[in-house]
């Protein structure tokens, strides 16, 4: 749960560099990394500048075993 509460920072801040060096850098660790990066980069080439996470939830929150996780998020790419 401590790397995704960075990927949520990373989402939070909107630097699509960053959390593409942390991921090629294996700093953190996300499936659908790539489309994750690409709807980022593409989203501010549409004039999106700020991210928001509607929500996070993990595997436990279902099965009520935290000992292995899987992590959730939702968010959107928007114009203020």
């Amino acid at each position: 749960m401590v790397l995704d509460g960075k990927i949520k920072d990373l989402v939070n801040n909107f630097d699509s560099e960053d959390i593409m060096s942390n991921f090629l850098n294996n700093d953190v660790e996300m499936c659908g990394g790539g489309p994750v990066i690409s709807a980022m980069i593409a989203s501010k080439n549409l004039g999106a500048d700020s991210s928001r996470i509607l929500s996070y939830k993990n595997s436990g929150d279902v099965t009520g075993d935290r000992s292995a996780v899987v992590g959730y998020l939702s968010a959107v790419f928007y114009k203020k």
